[in-house]
């Protein structure tokens, strides 16, 4: 019986995981995105720069920066807004939120947040910062 080497078992197995992330998402030049698509994320955040295109699984994917805050849009090629992520400057969180988060964690520091969109519903991600000086996330569904 042949017994395989490490070497070989390792090289075999990073080449097809290469190759699958390569088949996965494929960059895109801006001008090989659909007018309905550049469009929609032009109207979702007008103020933002697209720093990446890409199209993985049928749909088109917009990272996105403003100033230091960051985002991520999916969207169907017609350019409908399937999902979306973005980050929220803790003083730009809702009160609501806020005050659900503080209740929750009294004391506590909110650090800012992620606001997620899909399919019609609406959660944020709350980064705080407690009282003994370590990091956790609350997740506020209003």
């Amino acid at each position: 019986m042949l017994k395989a080497k490490p070497l070989t078992i390792a090289a075999v197995a990073t080449f097809a995981a290469l190759a699958s992330l390569s088949a996965q998402a494929k960059d895109l030049r801006e001008a090989d995105v659909p007018e309905a698509v550049r469009a929609a994320v032009s109207q979702a955040l007008p103020n933002a720069q697209v720093t990446e295109w890409d199209f993985d699984d049928g749909r088109y994917e917009a990272e996105l920066r403003e100033g230091r805050l960051e985002a991520k849009l999916e969207l169907s090629p017609e350019g409908r807004i399937l999902k979306s992520k973005r980050d929220v400057a803790a003083e730009a969180i809702p009160t609501n939120v806020r005050e659900e988060v503080l209740r929750r964690r009294p004391g506590a520091e909110i650090l800012g947040a992620n606001l997620h969109e899909e399919e019609g519903k609406t959660w944020w991600d709350v980064g705080v910062k407690l009282e003994n000086g370590r990091h956790k996330n609350e997740i506020v569904r209003p």
